[in-house]
């Protein structure tokens, strides 16, 4: 596993289980009100050659607008957004429907939630329905399966749009995302391809006529519709995510190089983090100093680098967890006493390796105190001593009675206070 892999799983493990989830909704009505409801929109478009290049059309304009972003394997640092404009075009010039007055009559199905955004928004419902209405129709197999593909790289456009115009609020700079490119692993489908088209090609390559979603696309009705929004939506949201907890710990580990108390120069003269091997205390003050006082303390995008190295802990636990042991380090010497000692075995454990912060960089470190604490047949009595402790603690402050839970609070708790040690922000 590579210093950033942290949890990163192949994306296609976690959809081959999606289709064995349940989906709690009503029981669809024999009359199957949404293809209905659907067919009565769409009956002025025709689902032949022509309604197929229109579409290619469409997706085009889309690619050649965002070209550059599509081109290569970096994220954030060129746009990457579809307006309401393009839908409305999309819908109006192509569908030939009045998208707001289908997303309304939608609403109002028995078998529609619209809290559930995903399986309710009219895009998705719509994408799927021109899955359905292209895969039946009367176009040889070769054009079926080119425009199923165009509309899979809609879907894919669109979703991956919205999760990038979403995070992004400024350009990354371009150094942060070439370093984030070569920190990915093999396991990330986009570290294979060429640049970002070639990845929704890929994606779009799951709804081809024989594959998963056959039946879902022959026999359409709003479950099986909501089904396919939230299989690929599940797919780039996955790959969105994880990218960008690999980009949140680049930067985390440049701004601790840039911080001028914790770097130094390698053999060959690159700059690198470095653990002061003989003042660890430079750590312990400075948690000490901070951990009583929450807004300090406990910081969002260092939260998020933790919860993507253990997906056992839910953002609400560790947020507990941090909250709890803020608010106890202001008058409880004992809870600031283990922190130290967290620090204190940590900085010993990775200079007894040889393999500390000055030789493998932030992702490194990370990994080797989760290893530490995580094994059941760890030596040093500290740190058997700190988890029992907090075991005992933290069940009783967080009212959680599965050992398990806080269990991984803890090792979770360790590396965050390892990781807010390093970084000073």
């Amino acid at each position: 596993m590579t210093p950033y892999e942290t949890k990163e799983v192949e994306v296609d493990l976690e959809l081959k289980r999606f289709d064995k989830r349940s989906f709690k909704t009503r029981k669809i009505k024999d009359d199957n009100s949404f293809t209905k409801l659907m067919s009565k929109h769409f009956r002025y478009m025709t689902f032949d050659k022509n309604s197929a290049k229109a579409i290619t059309a469409f997706r085009r304009r889309i690619m050649n607008r965002h070209i550059e972003f599509l081109s290569n394997k970096y994220m954030g640092v060129t746009e990457f957004k579809i307006v309401n404009d393009d839908w409305d075009s999309l819908f109006l010039d192509v569908f030939m429907v009045e998208r707001e007055v289908l997303q309304k009559e939608l609403y109002t199905l028995e078998d529609i939630f619209p809290e559930r955004k995903v399986t309710s928004n009219v895009l998705n419902l719509s994408f799927s329905y021109l899955l359905h209405r292209f895969v039946t129709s009367k176009l040889s197999d070769s054009d079926k399966e080119a425009v199923v593909h165009e509309i899979g790289l809609i879907y894919g456009y669109r979703f991956m749009s919205s999760a990038i115009t979403e995070r992004f609020k400024r350009p990354l700079p371009i150094n942060i995302a070439k370093a984030t490119v070569e920190a990915l692993s093999y396991k990330f489908i986009i570290k294979k391809m060429n640049n970002w088209q070639e990845y929704f090609d890929y994606r779009a390559d799951d709804l081809k006529l024989d594959g998963l979603h056959k039946d879902r696309m022959t026999t359409m009705d709003a479950l099986e519709a909501g089904r396919v929004a939230i299989y690929i939506n599940t797919a780039y949201r996955s790959t969105f995510n994880r990218y960008y907890n690999i980009i949140k710990m680049v930067m985390a580990n440049n701004e601790a190089v840039n911080s001028s108390t914790l770097t130094g120069l390698d053999p060959d003269g690159e700059e690198v983090i470095k653990v002061v091997t003989d003042r660890p205390d430079r750590y312990i003050n400075y948690i000490l100093d901070i951990a009583s006082d929450a807004n300090t303390f406990i910081k969002r995008d260092l939260m998020d680098i933790v919860l993507s190295m253990m997906d056992t802990v839910s953002d609400k636990n560790l947020l507990r967890t941090l909250s709890y042991v803020s608010d106890s380090a202001l008058t409880d010497k004992a809870m600031q006493a283990k922190l130290g000692v967290i620090l204190e075995v940590n900085i010993e454990y990775l200079n007894s390796r040889g393999s500390g912060i000055a030789n493998g960089g932030l992702g490194t470190v990370m990994e080797m105190v989760k290893g530490l604490w995580i094994t059941s047949s760890v030596k040093d009595n500290r740190v058997r001593t700190i988890k029992r402790e907090l075991l005992a603690e933290l069940t009783a402050a967080l009212g959680i009675r599965k050992e398990r839970t806080i269990s991984s609070a803890i090792i979770a708790l360790v590396l965050y206070v390892t990781l807010r040690s390093i970084i000073r922000k």
